[in-house]
This record gives C-alpha cells, sequence and structure tokens, in this order.
C-alpha cells in the first residue's frame, strides 16, 4: 500500500489525525492507530504493514499521489487485474468471487487488513483491504469507485478471495495502490 507524504511533484498532502478527520472535503493522508489491530503495537509497525489511508481528494489530485510514471488504477484497470488472475471470474456481480488462481505459477496472499476511515474518522472493515480506484461515480459527485478484498475462509481446503466494488464517499480515507502507466 502506498506510503507517501508527498505528491510526485514535492507538494506536502495535508496529514489529519483521528479528531480531525470528520467533514474533511479537501485532501488528506492520516495513519490508523496501531490499538485497531492485534498484532501491530507501534505506529511505525502499522505504517509499514499497511500504509498511509487517503481520501479521494488526494487520489484524485493534478500533482499525482503516484511515483512518476505510475498512477492511481482505474476500476477498468481492477477489472482486467481480477481476469487475469481469475479469466472465468463474473466480473459483472458487485462481489467478485475468485475460487482459485488459474495459472500454477502464482503464489498469492496479501495481508487481509487495512480497512478504511469513514468520513466521521471512525475505522471500520478492520481486517479487509480497501483500495481507491481513480473512477469517480458517474451517479453522485460526493462518492468515488472502490475495491474491497477479503479471504472468505469457510472452507479451509478451497480458500476464496471475494472482491466487492462499490462506491464510496470521497470523504472516506483507504488504501491506494498504484500500476505502471505505460503510456505516459
Amino acid at each position: 500500500n502506498l506510503r507517501t507524504k508527498t505528491y510526485s511533484n514535492g507538494d506536502s498532502i495535508q496529514f489529519l489525525g483521528w479528531g480531525e478527520w470528520e467533514g474533511q472535503d479537501s485532501e488528506a493522508y492520516t495513519l490508523c492507530p496501531p490499538d485497531y489491530f492485534d498484532d501491530l503495537e507501534t505506529d511505525e509497525n502499522v505504517f509499514l504493514a499497511i500504509g498511509l489511508h487517503y481520501n479521494w481528494y488526494a487520489v484524485d489530485d493534478d500533482r499525482n499521489i503516484c511515483p512518476d510514471g505510475w498512477r492511481v488504477p482505474t476500476q477498468d484497470d481492477w477489472t482486467a487485474l481480477i481476469l487475469f488472475i481469475s479469466p472465468n471470474a463474473d466480473v459483472s456481480e458487485h462481489d467478485i468471487v475468485i475460487d482459485k488462481w488459474e495459472f500454477d505459477y502464482v503464489n498469492y496472499s496479501f495481508e487481509n487488513k487495512g480497512g478504511m476511515i469513514d468520513s466521521w474518522g471512525s475505522f471500520l472493515h478492520t481486517y479487509n483491504s480497501t483500495y481507491w480506484t481513480s473512477t469517480e461515480d458517474e451517479t453522485n459527485i460526493n462518492t468515488a469507485r472502490m475495491f474491497e478484498i477479503w479471504e472468505d475462509n469457510e472452507d479451509e481446503e478451497n480458500k476464496k478471495f471475494v472482491l466487492m466494488r462499490s462506491n464510496q464517499p470521497k470523504k472516506f480515507g483507504l488504501s491506494v495502490r498504484c500500476v505502471k502507466d505505460v503510456n505516459p
């Protein structure tokens, strides 16, 4: 997950602590407190394991939250990744279930934690991973597209990953992943 405190041009992104997150409508990032996790005891451990959470205003800023030559993925980029991992996945569904990786050379896992911060500063979905896309919601100017990933452990023999697509308020804080821009 992204851990930057500056845009690619060197400008700082505003840091907001927990008491300051509520009602924020300009670019910002925060660090989740370690007491939300059983195994992360310090801010440094949270920073290294989970990264920072950004609101969508930071994601959508023209100064580019990703390093030069990289960008925040669109919803279509995420869909392409899902189809690469599991070509038979039904990407028309709201919740996409990947019940097996479709190729043998992948040994994929992810640290299934990170959650999101709502617009009041509360931390939600602690053991799910949430990621912004750069895709704005076409029906509501106050929301943007995101993906949430969790591991379905009901059947230990056949673990599944579930990816949920939804719109979330732009004031929420989510993780960010960057993709290499092949056509800069």
